[in-house]
């Protein structure tokens, strides 16, 4: 009876030197570091990038110079800090540990030629740099990938609205902005505006009337960056459609050249086509972010001097007697 414990014993003594010989020498997934990249290139060396959606939309952006375009967008710019920021994050995606190495994986995680939410395609002058497959996503901001001539499956740091499929999504929306402190003078057909010392000022008040700051300020701001949210076409052809326009502003800068916008409603959609004369594309444009500069007027920026600003619940406010606190 006393040697079944001494065996018992003995038998758990073994079991756990085996199991500690064992996890000394498996693999150190604790002290794992993922340091090989996913894909290995330079972001200088790249010409263009292709993504598409299995399905889905498709883009292209090429380098031209120092900028990037849209080739299926007109040429259009493209935003050169987004283009940079997205072969970054390629650049530092790493491998890691495969989450599957089978045969099936690539198609159960989306990762196929016919099947996926990205393929990423970089090229060069001398041809492909990099090829990458991204489909479904485990967790916020990560998303299962693999080579296109890989067979393993990794689960990499990356969001996929980070790489948009649509010519959209790649715009440079800064195309039209002017810093609003080097506008210096504002024609529209019923007023104009001019800086001073103040800002921008409407142009021939009587003694009683005075400029309101803050209505001038707003319009400015909707002149200086117009919205856009899609790019119609380009040159005269495209730009035939604006005719007799329903408005025309001109902005002078400070170096004396000016920049004209023509503006008219679209008759069969509720938004607008906006051109402007530094470039020769047309523009469609947001109601809201048109109509406070149709609206503009001296009734909308003029006020009698002295007139109290309005209080929050659109009442004006009252001066207190002399000697006496406002309430």
């Amino acid at each position: 009876m006393r040697r079944l414990p001494i065996l018992l014993s003995g038998l758990l003594a073994l079991q756990v030197a085996a199991a500690i010989a064992l996890a000394l020498s498996g693999p150190d997934y604790g002290a794992f570091e993922a340091n090989e990249p996913l894909l290995a290139f330079d972001p200088d060396a790249v010409e263009e990038v292709s993504i598409d959606e299995s399905g889905g939309g498709s883009v292209v952006l090429r380098r031209e110079g120092d900028g990037w375009t849209l080739p299926g967008l007109h040429g259009f710019p493209a935003d050169g800090k987004k283009v940079s920021a997205l072969l970054a994050r390629l650049n530092g995606l790493k491998k890691g540990l495969p989450v599957a190495v089978s045969e099936a994986a690539p198609k159960r995680f989306k990762l196929t030629e016919e099947e996926h939410e990205r393929r990423i395609v970089l090229r060069g002058d001398g041809g492909a740099l990099g090829d990458v497959l991204l489909g479904s996503s485990p967790s916020h901001r990560q998303v299962h990938a693999r080579t296109f001539d890989g067979e393993a499956v990794f689960s990499v740091s990356f969001a996929l609205y980070d790489a948009g499929t649509k010519p959209e999504d790649w715009m440079d929306r800064d195309l039209l902005t002017i810093e609003g402190d080097d506008i210096v003078r504002v024609d529209l057909p019923s007023l104009a505006l001019v800086r001073d010392k103040d800002g921008l000022v409407v142009e021939g008040l009587g003694e009683e009337q005075e400029t309101d700051g803050d209505a001038a300020e707003s319009l400015l701001r909707n002149l200086a960056r117009p919205g856009f949210t899609a790019v119609e076409g380009k040159g005269a052809a495209a730009l035939a459609p604006l005719g007799e326009p329903n408005l025309t502003v001109t902005l002078t800068r400070k170096d004396g050249t000016a920049v004209t916008y023509r503006i008219k409603k679209d008759p069969d959609k509720d938004d607008y086509l906006l051109a402007s004369s530094a470039h020769d594309y047309l523009f469609r444009a947001p109601k809201h972010a048109v109509q406070p500069i149709l609206e503009a007027s001296k009734d909308r920026l003029v006020k009698s001097k002295g007139t109290a600003p309005e209080t929050g619940d659109g009442q004006t406010e009252q001066a207190a007697p002399d000697g006496e606190n406002p309430s």
